[in-house]
């Protein structure tokens, strides 16, 4: 679960993007739509649940690296492209795995 992290003094970077790759070429194809990409980088106070860590649970003042991935397509095997605008995955022929419309969180 994500800590909610408001943007104040304790954010120190916050980027929304989105992003298209191709290695291989056409082995791993992915695309992240644009504004579907969020990095946040900030200080704060984690509760970790385990007293044994930090001040009973608690790590104060924390790094904390969070990010959201929402709307991905991705696709691994070969055979699979990026279309002209570099906004789809492309697999008609490939051979593989895709998965569309996947989304991932995750916070450090």
């Amino acid at each position: 679960m994500l800590p909610a992290l408001t943007v104040d003094e304790s954010v120190q970077l916050s980027v929304v993007a989105g992003a298209s790759l191709d290695i291989g070429p056409g082995n791993v194809v992915a695309v992240i739509p644009a504004g579907e990409l969020t990095l946040t980088l900030a200080t704060a106070d984690v509760v970790t649940g385990n007293p044994a860590l930090g001040l009973a649970g608690t790590l104060a003042d924390a790094n904390v690296l969070a990010f959201t991935i929402t709307g991905a397509d991705l696709f691994v095997g070969t055979g699979g492209a990026l279309n002209l605008a570099r906004t789809a995955v492309v697999t008609t022929g490939a051979k593989g795995f895709s998965a569309v419309g996947a989304s991932v969180t995750s916070c450090r």
